[in-house]
């Protein structure tokens, strides 16, 4: 895998102001099957479990999540601006309609989450686990994914893909079929299995020789000595 690098280098981080920030109730929030347009901001939450959690609508703004549980949660048109996530789980959690602008995740926890369709802005995942995450059919406008691991996550269809960058990141027999990779920097990332369904997706795409030889056979390509 490549050098790591710094927080520091991360690019536009969620501008929220933690000395300003007042606790706040996220089963209150989120715990009622009927709520709907709900909003917060300026709210802090911390350690706070709302796994299965079913509700819609809520936007959220300048807020701070560190080690709460969204496990399993059934949010539907849930919108994340400004916003950061440490130490949190969304595992097995179902997001419809997911928008997120200016939003960071630091060492969460996003395992088989269901986010299709979603439209993702200056989006920044560090040291994140988001094997099998689905994000089929999603919009990815200015994301960072630096070291996380991204295991078969299902990548498909992606309708736009500006701005991407992948950071030693885990990308094992991850879904890419038709999803244009153009641009796409890959070279300190691990593609074993990496499937693709043509030579047309990976047009652009920025590998190493040997990242290149592997794709080759999942074209393939036979290359004599």
């Amino acid at each position: 895998m490549g050098t790591r690098a710094t927080r520091e280098t991360l690019p536009l981080p969620p501008q929220v102001k933690e000395g300003a920030l007042t606790s706040g109730d996220l089963l209150a929030l989120m715990g009622e099957e009927d709520f709907a347009e709900a909003e917060a901001e300026g709210l802090s939450f911390t350690g706070q479990d709302a796994s299965y959690v079913s509700g819609r609508g809520v936007e959220m703004r300048g807020c701070a999540f560190s080690g709460c549980s969204l496990r399993g949660a059934r949010l539907k048109g849930v919108s994340f601006t400004d916003v950061v996530f440490q130490n949190c789980d969304f595992s097995n959690a179902k997001l419809q309609e997911l928008y997120m602008q200016r939003v960071r995740f630091i060492g969460c926890k996003l395992v088989g989450t269901d986010m299709v369709e979603a439209r993702l802005r200056n989006v920044v995942m560090e040291d994140c686990v988001l094997r099998m995450v689905n994000l089929t059919g999603s919009k990815l406008d200015t994301v960072r994914l630096l070291s996380c691991d991204a295991a078969e996550a299902a990548l498909q269809m992606i309708s736009e893909l500006k701005r991407v960058t992948l950071t030693d990141c885990d990308l094992t027999r991850a879904e890419l079929m038709n999803t244009r990779l153009s641009g796409l920097d890959l070279t300190t990332c691990r593609i074993d299995g990496l499937m693709v369904t043509g030579a047309l997706e990976l047009r652009g795409a920025i590998v190493t020789p040997m990242q290149a030889l592997s794709l080759s056979t999942l074209l393939g390509i036979r290359i004599k000595e």
